[in-house]
């Protein structure tokens, strides 16, 4: 069965920016809207960062926020807004993160990014419908469109949205649900995607314009980290967020998307369509 990624409520970016921007908040509320960023294995920093967040704001502060996420950090963005604990989610991501460790993860990754998002909807039959207008999902579509989509026909098609928003050609390999012309949405995010501007809380790991940031290694991101190393990702999220005194970063400076990371998704993407065309038409 065939979903499209669409927007189909009206809801236009930065209608919500007041005529006069601020650069502050009173961070014992959360914020109006927070993002989460790329960083595929390096995602152990949301972690640490959503255990601060009930920390600070209480264990129901995400009714009172609409959740955005590109690629890894869309699965928190819709974990979050479906009220998971930080300690289930922890735990599956920790879970996701041994399992890619220990089987691999070339070609194998989207199948066991699958997996653990069935597993955050669990038998929650209406997740779709509780994410209406809250949850709002980026892809990037040919050929730096980014694509939010915050209405979900059922929780299939829900899922089918995260796994491409998460998709990286090649290397997170194919998967029956990934049937659209459609990547990773994280690199094709500009501000006039923010619904809330400046004042959206923008949270990524190695992004100069993130509020909430921390520096890591190349392959704390590329390559599943556990342990020691997870620990560490961990403790950056959670004092990142603690930290956090309601000072936010201008981010009317990321006008464009990273056009070079695009150019080799999408000749990624090129590659794997070349490969699958062979082999379907290849008879032995």
């Amino acid at each position: 069965m065939s979903y499209n990624a669409y927007n189909n409520t009206g809801i236009e970016c930065n209608q919500f920016i007041p005529d006069e921007q601020i650069d502050s908040h009173d961070d014992s509320t959360c914020p109006k809207s927070i993002y989460f960023g790329g960083g595929a294995f390096g995602s152990a920093f949301y972690s640490g960062v959503y255990k601060a967040m009930v920390q600070k704001w209480g264990p129901n502060f995400f009714e009172n926020c609409i959740f955005l996420g590109d690629s890894a950090g869309s699965v928190w963005a819709m974990g979050i807004a479906l009220g998971r604990s930080p300690e289930v989610l922890d735990k599956l991501f920790r879970a996701f993160c041994m399992k890619t460790h220990t089987n691999g993860t070339f070609g194998k990754v989207n199948l066991f990014m699958e997996e653990s998002i069935r597993q955050i909807i669990g038998d929650d039959e209406t997740a779709y419908k509780r994410l209406d207008n809250r949850c709002f999902i980026g892809t990037t579509s040919f050929f730096d469109k980014h694509t939010w989509t915050h209405s979900f026909e059922n929780n299939e098609h829900l899922i089918c949205t995260l796994l491409h928003s998460c998709r990286i050609p090649l290397y997170f390999g194919k998967n029956e649900m990934l049937n659209q012309i459609k990547i990773d949405g994280a690199d094709s995010l500009c501000f006039k995607d923010l619904p809330h501007g400046n004042l959206t809380l923008f949270i990524r790991p190695d992004d100069p314009v993130a509020d909430i940031t921390c520096s890591t290694r190349g392959f704390e991101t590329l390559l599943p980290i556990v342990g020691d190393c997870y620990d560490e990702i961990f403790r950056k999220g959670e004092n990142s967020m603690l930290s956090w005194n309601g000072t936010y970063i201008k981010k009317d400076t990321r006008q464009n998307p990273h056009y070079g990371v695009i150019f080799v998704l999408w000749s990624m993407y090129a590659v794997e369509s070349a490969i699958s065309f062979f082999c379907s038409h290849t008879y032995i």
